[in-house]
């Protein structure tokens, strides 16, 4: 109710935490929804139950390729990119419904992101993020 907001959407990717209890799904339209998955009950019968934390919307309605869960032992930082060629950061423990990220690391607006990671080694992390136009 309301994940795709009245521009309609479909799911481009999802990015689970590495605890395995929080997820994010990008939208076509432009939202990202995070999600905390709990076990509930006992013995065999178990359940999954998963519940809307925040709304990630940074209101352009643009298509959103990725994000990924980064930074610190607790995964502090949501990263997100798309079409519109900018890689955002967000804080991937927000509640409710937000219009804005924390900030814009890339913002290429002539080619959009496709794709990026992020690797560790001790404390330094590093991004790499690819895109570009066709042809």
């Amino acid at each position: 109710p309301g994940y795709f907001g009245d521009r309609g959407g479909h799911l481009t990717a999802v990015e689970w935490d590495s605890s395995g209890t929080r997820l994010a799904t990008c939208i076509a339209s432009g939202r990202v929804i995070l999600w905390y998955l709990q076990n509930v009950g006992t013995g065999n019968s178990i359940s999954l139950r998963p519940s809307v934390v925040s709304i990630l919307d940074g209101g352009s309605g643009r298509q959103v390729f990725g994000a990924k869960y980064c930074c610190g032992k607790n995964e502090d930082l949501l990263l997100t990119w798309g079409i519109e060629g900018k890689v955002s950061v967000w804080d991937s423990y927000s509640v409710g419904e937000v219009m804005s990220p924390i900030c814009t690391l890339i913002s290429h607006t002539e080619y959009p992101i496709f794709a990026l990671d992020v690797t560790q080694t001790g404390a330094k992390q590093s991004i790499a993020v690819g895109g570009g136009k066709e042809g």
